[in-house]
């Protein structure tokens, strides 16, 4: 299982997870909100997506659908990464204009946004100076002095890098994470977007034709390269792609692929690259190899060529993919994104490209959100929620977390003893196991499900007493005295005397319980969401035995 903290996985810009959970879509995790987007023809309603310690966070445009034109409601949102529980919210009062014409980027606007373990980093608008959040609560913990005007944030062993823009000069600068000291900065003299990227101390990025290495701590210049191919073209989501892989450092710009060493700055080797439809060239390092292709149209032959990292030398080629463009006249709008496992392309809907035996799996009714696409992070698939009008015959709307196929026999089979006694509770005796007739000992009354009781009622009823128990409550049961119902959200069964309605006990279980206990024999018996059925005496709720019903320990 993997974390992805930063827009392209991580600080080294290759968007390559080593979850080796993730996989072909076969079961449905959690699904969230919004269910849809606000426009096919404007800016994304998503504009970052990242995760870690267990949580995901991603900024998004609430805004009124019934109209794009109406203002945007843009919020940075934390939610559990497992059952898709909201946790926190931020407002972002100013963002990227919603009117901004579709797929026309800016292609570094997910870079603003960075969680790793108990912070997140973030710019909470536009012009505003870094900030660090609490990540379970929100809550700010430090604004980063100088920082105002960040584009684009990474971060890797404590350091932060921000590139930060002042009209038109671009500067980078290195902050300290756990104390906001400055550490150095530099001001390149053009620094192209998306190719700041750091690993094993070293800083690379994109500086006019070149490209330049730095020291991380002091920012002390390492090398620079000669002049590599740049591109002519002139396009609003355009950027070149920076892969920063061991000693290597993949540069995709100008049509080229080049090849530089990482202590060098030499170059290896090159090759022919293609961009992405409205996207940025894919160089996915996974498996040992550089992944290329070509596939923004659907005569395109695919995402299939597979070179050596150090020489360039093509190691693995796959066939034409041209089958997985079903309904689809172009790749979707969006960079593709990887496991060590599996290339996970977008033609028509995701595609699984094993990287070992080159087989392909498709999934057509998965779609991430254009400019951003899918998330593959907790062993989880994550597709946020997306405007797109293409292939509208098969589509999964809102916020889907998807899981492979189960793994059989582990990680969650139970080990050891399923029965658990409670401690010394006596388990009561009664000489009278029969219900008595004016009971309704279990939900629908008894074992037949009947719902007919031969208690007696008045025709008159006037309300004897009232309890506030709170929460969401379940159908009651009457046995022995006393009225036994569940607070279905807060794991919790109560017991109230049935003259007064006083509460004599409650006790609370590891999870949901969505029905009342069956009451038998002086025992409240009942089952819950953790798996276990609980076993309380009736008198006083303490726990006689539970038992693990569930053959298996899985939780979201």
């Amino acid at each position: 299982m993997d974390e992805w903290t930063h827009f392209l996985h991580d600080a080294s810009g290759n968007a390559v997870s080593r979850d080796s959970l993730v996989g072909p879509p076969k079961r449905l995790q959690w699904v969230g909100g919004p269910t849809w987007a606000r426009s096919h023809e404007h800016l994304a309603s998503v504009s970052a997506l990242v995760s870690s310690a267990g949580r995901i966070f991603y900024i998004v445009d609430e805004g009124a659908i019934a109209a794009v034109t109406l203002p945007p409601s843009w919020f940075l949102v934390a939610r559990d990464a497992f059952n898709g529980v909201t946790l926190w919210k931020r407002p972002i009062p100013a963002w990227e204009p919603h009117l901004r014409e579709f797929r026309s980027g800016p292609p570094n606007l997910a870079r603003r946004l960075v969680a790793v373990r108990d912070r997140v980093h973030v710019t909470l608008g536009y012009g505003v100076p870094l900030t660090a959040l609490d990540a379970a609560t929100g809550q700010t913990v430090r604004t980063f002095e100088g920082t105002e005007g960040t584009e684009e944030i990474i971060l890797a062993d404590g350091v932060l890098l921000v590139a930060v823009a002042k009209d038109v000069e671009k500067r980078i600068r290195a902050v300290e994470a756990e104390s906001g000291k400055m550490l150095w900065q530099k001001q390149p003299q053009a620094l192209a977007p998306l190719t700041l990227a750091t690993s094993d101390g070293r800083v690379v990025y994109r500086d006019g034709p070149k490209v330049a290495c730095v020291d991380l701590r002091t920012g002390a210049p390492r090398w620079e390269s000669a002049p590599t191919p740049t591109t002519t073209r002139v396009a609003p989501w355009y950027a070149p792609t920076l892969v920063l892989y061991r000693d290597v450092v993949l540069l995709a710009d100008g049509q080229k692929l080049t090849g530089l060493s990482a202590k060098t700055g030499q170059t290896l080797w090159s090759s022919e690259v293609w961009t992405g439809y409205n996207s940025p060239s894919d160089v996915l390092v996974a498996g040992g190899l550089v992944w290329t292709g070509k596939m923004t149209s659907a005569k395109d032959s695919g995402f299939g060529v597979g070179r050596d990292p150090l020489t360039g030398e093509i190691r693995k080629q796959t066939e034409a993919t041209t089958s997985a463009q079903i309904g689809m006249a172009h790749h979707r709008c969006y960079r593709n994104k990887a496991t060590e496992r599996y290339l996970l392309l977008g033609r028509a809907g995701i595609e699984f490209l094993d990287v070992s035996s080159c087989q392909v799996q498709m999934h057509h009714w998965v779609r991430g959100t254009c400019q951003y696409g899918v998330m593959p992070a907790n062993g989880l698939l994550y597709a946020p929620p997306h405007a797109c009008a293409c292939y509208l015959t098969a589509k999964l709307n809102g916020f889907n977390a998807l899981a492979s196929a189960r793994v059989q026999g582990s990680p969650f089979t139970v080990q050891g003893e399923r029965l658990e006694r409670g401690g010394q509770t006596p388990v009561p005796k009664t000489e009278n196991p029969t219900p008595r007739t004016d009971d309704w000992p279990t939900y629908r009354h008894d074992p037949a499900r009947s719902g007919c009781s031969k208690a007696a009622v008045r025709p008159s009823l006037r309300r004897a007493w009232q309890a506030d128990v709170g929460g969401k409550l379940s159908a009651v049961v009457v046995a022995d005295g006393k009225v036994f119902v569940a607070a279905v959200d807060s794991h919790t069964v109560h017991a109230l005397d049935a003259g007064s309605g006083r509460r004599v006990w409650r006790y609370t279980a590891g999870g949901r319980v969505d029905g009342p206990p069956t009451i038998a024999r002086g025992l409240a018996v009942f089952g819950c969401a953790d798996g276990w059925v609980y076993c309380l005496r009736a008198a006083d709720g303490q726990l006689v035995w539970r038992f693990r019903a569930a053959p298996e320990e899985r939780r979201i």
